[in-house]
């Protein structure tokens, strides 16, 4: 209540709207309060939500990892037994039919493999790039293969299977034969598929690109069976679409097999097209361009024979029977003896009673783990070489062979190549570090010359007796300042068996390490001149050789 209106009563006026003010400012600040602490609230829970999903996002993905893991694993296991037992079969085969029967099935085989592969790489890296995986192959052969799988579809529904590869086609091409293979495979099974008398045709013609001169080779599958209209042809490479002509047919599938070949055609950088006319039937053209290959580098597999007998002691550790089998097969056909364990325990017996020069080993064993296997069987002073056998996706890298303590990684199935490839290293050295000895040389030729080269080379050939007897009878820091001066020289060159030796030293010489540096320092040297000879630089001082 305002008492006049003099002096005191606006006093009192002012102070009553100051005060109404603190009263509005008071609700104001308690709602604000609520309202922050309400939004608040909100946040912490979407918080919480987002963390629960989180979780759940990551266990789905670890689950979907170990399904891929477990998948990889079980579709292998029985293809590596399926390929193996091809592969030796084609191999002892005498009867030439019976052989390119064999041979047509291991190709099928080895395809179906790949394809496992891709689809498991994809399925684990979600990577709808599809990478290119180029190799070298005949040309000739691919289609002969391409040919058995039409003529097996067609005999059963007694269709005419005709293929017909063009005169002049390049004999040895460089491309992903794996893709190719999966899109003229389904444009082949689907011809079969939706023809009920008539004729299936592969047609194989080539060209040269006008602006590169490279070769452009075209697949083409025609069928004279049911055919489709103009509007069904607008949707063909939709997934799970089929024409109504072949619904009415009654043939079976979801049609997802032209859905993937666009896929993988847009891939390769390749072009699919189509003709087709209701009731007269249909042609898939695959375009694709290629490179032309090296027929050194496009050898079968099965051309692997024992003619060089390795003489090696192998001792083979899996749980597997039909494995066993083909191991044996492949390695008694390199010329080895061979040892069969089925658990770990039984292996790391048989190591005991003689020596090996070389295991493979299973990473799935009943009873232990294969990285165990490796690690006990390491521990000997004259440990044989270690191999890891694996039907999962393990890649053969550095960081994979230290983790799992062998030398080398080899997927199942087997390839013999490979496994030839490593029987050789056993006894000479590491193919892959002669390889790399020689890249060295050559760069330093690149950036240095063959005179300055090969005189560097030749001052470390001179000097390196002389600093591994540095190593060997020097004691404490001197000894481990020896060990690194070679280790930085050696480096030069590549020589990572021996660096890797050198460095056992650095850290605390034994027995053990200092054989292997006084074993490894001649095979660097033997490796040094091999790759000199190769890189064609002179090995001794004002030679012409």
């Amino acid at each position: 209540m305002i008492s006049g209106q003099d002096e005191i009563g606006r006093m009192e006026k002012a102070l009553n709207i100051l005060r109404r003010r603190a009263e509005d400012a008071d609700r104001l600040r308690g709602n604000l309060e609520e309202a922050v602490m309400a939004r608040t609230g909100d946040v912490v829970a979407e918080m919480q939500a987002s963390d629960a999903a989180r979780a759940k996002a990551e266990a789905a993905d670890r689950s979907k990892t170990d399904f891929l893991a477990r998948m990889s694993h079980e579709i292998r296991t029985p293809l590596n037994g399926t390929i193996g037992m091809l592969d030796l079969l084609v191999a002892e085969e005498p009867d030439p039919d019976l052989k390119q029967r064999a041979h047509a099935a291991l190709a099928s085989a080895r395809a179906l493999l790949d394809i496992t592969n891709d689809i498991l790489n994809y399925a684990a890296s979600e990577d709808s790039k599809n990478p290119d995986n180029a190799v070298h192959f005949h040309l000739r052969e691919f289609v002969g293969q391409l040919g058995h799988q039409l003529q097996s579809l067609t005999l059963p529904k007694k269709l005419d299977a005709i293929v017909d590869l063009s005169e002049g086609a390049p004999i040895v091409l460089y491309g992903d034969v794996v893709k190719i293979r999966q899109i003229v495979g389904n444009l082949i099974s689907n011809a079969v598929k939706y023809t009920k008398s008539g004729t299936v045709m592969l047609s194989v013609d080539h060209a040269l690109d006008a602006q590169n001169g490279k070769p452009v080779i075209s697949f083409s599958v025609a069928d004279t069976g049911v055919g489709m209209t103009q509007n069904a042809i607008s949707y063909a490479f939709d997934a799970y679409t089929r024409a109504d002509s072949a619904k009415r047919a009654g043939i079976e599938g979801i049609g997802l097999g032209l859905a993937i070949s666009r896929k993988l055609t847009e891939a390769l950088g390749a072009a699919l097209t189509v003709e087709s006319e209701p009731g007269v039937g249909s042609r898939f053209t695959l375009t694709v361009p290629l490179a032309l290959g090296d027929a050194a580098l496009a050898r079968d597999e099965a051309d692997v024979t024992g003619d060089v007998a390795r003489d090696l002691n192998v001792l083979v550790i899996d749980d597997h029977a039909v494995n066993l089998m083909v191991a044996r097969g492949y390695l008694e056909r390199l010329g080895c003896r061979v040892h069969q364990a089925g658990t770990g325990a039984a292996a790391l017996e048989a190591a005991a009673e003689q020596r090996f020069d070389l295991v493979l080993i299973d990473l799935d064993l009943p009873d232990m783990r294969g990285e165990k296997v490796a690690e006990l069987l390491g521990q000997n002073p004259d440990a044989p070489m270690l191999i890891a056998l694996t039907a999962y996706l393990v890649e053969d890298t550095v960081e994979s062979r230290a983790r799992l303590g062998v030398s080398y990684v080899l997927q199942k199935p087997i390839s013999p190549r490979a496994l030839a490839s490593v029987l050789d290293g056993v006894s000479s050295g590491d193919p892959r570090e002669q390889m790399s000895v020689l890249e060295s040389l050559r760069d330093d030729i690149s950036d240095l010359g063959a005179e300055t080269t090969g005189m560097i080379v030749r001052e470390f050939l001179a000097a390196l007796p002389a600093d591994v007897d540095m190593v060997l009878t020097a004691s404490g820091k001197a000894q481990q300042k020896a060990a690194h001066k070679l280790k930085g020289a050696a480096a030069n060159f590549r020589l990572e068996a021996l660096c890797a030796a050198l460095l056992r030293v650095e850290a605390g010489a034994d027995a053990e390490s200092l054989d292997a540096v006084k074993r490894l320092a001649a095979e660097a040297a033997r490796l040094l001149q091999a790759a000199m000879k190769e890189a064609g630089l002179q090995t001794v001082a004002g030679s012409t050789k």
